[in-house]
């Protein structure tokens, strides 16, 4: 039998090993730290904290308050009491205050306090992407990419559903930044996402009209990310692919490439004219090495030419 790496054990398993391992110990690690820091709190005062947990930074004053008050309003508490309480968390050390921003602190207290606060309830996370600012919504993108784990990405099945954020390419368009962020976070339901907004949605005239400038560029963005995973590589390469489509000519025969006839390391090139390489520029995207296993990303090498 042929030996699979050092100890017979195959290196991709061991990989996701790894992966699972580090994830339990993060998750060990918050709830020692909530025990140890929050045995202090009432019940209302562990629950205010929790909702301040769901963001990397809340904005509390002037402009950003917006932030604090989507909180509130999606979790049905009191920003007055939010706000009187936290001196109080800033005096325990549990909040940092930065400007017109807090922060709840350590970072792997907040990321347990804010899954224990979805956890208990899921409809907060559905209300909060209705009503949170653009910059609200991707700092709460931020913070569940950062929790991961087999119940975010549960959350997010939600959240990048059809009747979830991104109905279609409007809500695309509103949000052109939000897909970059969770596109590690569950690259398989972003990938489903893009599938039904870019492929089953529209033809290719919309495509080539409504998948332009920024959009774009975040659009391919994500995908870039999707083509680390084994199991997003296809699909995305499938949609890159749509996106490199010139407009149909009638005059000439109809001819289709399609990845299935695609090397790993023979990607489309796609222009892109809303980025720092404006001018008509192309971006070909090479894949260094071939994708990892399911859940390990591997960063693609990328090339821009004139």
């Amino acid at each position: 039998m042929k030996q699979q790496g050092s100890f017979g054990r195959n290196p991709d398993a061991a990989s996701q090993d790894l992966d699972e391992s580090l994830g339990d110990l993060k998750t060990r690690v918050g709830e020692s730290l909530a025990r140890q820091l929050t045995s202090n709190l009432t019940p209302d005062e562990l629950k205010h904290l929790r909702i301040l947990s769901l963001l990397p930074t809340v904005g509390v004053e002037g402009n950003y308050r917006d932030e604090l008050e989507a909180l509130c309003k999606s979790a049905g508490v009191s920003s007055g009491d939010m706000l009187a309480e936290l001196a109080d968390f800033e005096r325990e050390g549990l909040l940092i205050r930065r400007g017109s921003f807090v922060a709840v602190i350590p970072s792997l207290l907040a990321n347990h306090l804010a899954l224990t606060a979805l956890s208990d309830r899921q409809e907060v996370l559905d209300n909060l992407f209705a009503i949170l600012p653009p910059r609200g919504r991707l700092a709460l993108a931020r913070r569940l990419s950062e929790i991961g784990g087999k119940k975010v990405q549960a959350f997010l099945r939600d959240i990048l559903g059809p009747r979830g954020v991104f109905k279609n390419v409007s809500d695309l368009e509103a949000n052109p930044r939000l897909l970059n962020e969770l596109s590690l976070a569950d690259p398989s339901a972003v990938l489903e996402c893009l599938t039904r907004l870019i492929k089953k949605n529209l033809g290719p005239e919309e495509r080539r009209e409504q998948i332009a400038r920024d959009l774009r560029s975040h659009v391919i963005s994500a995908l870039e990310d999707l083509l680390g995973f084994e199991a997003t590589f296809a699909g995305a390469v499938e949609l890159l692919f749509l996106l490199a489509q010139p407009s149909p000519d009638p005059r000439l025969p109809r001819r289709t490439i399609g990845p299935s006839k695609l090397s790993r390391h023979q990607l489309p090139k796609i222009s892109c004219d809303s980025c720092a390489c404006r001018g008509g520029r192309i971006f070909p995207i090479h894949c260094s090495s071939p994708p990892g296993p399911s859940g390990t990303p591997v960063r693609p090498g990328m090339v821009a030419t004139a």
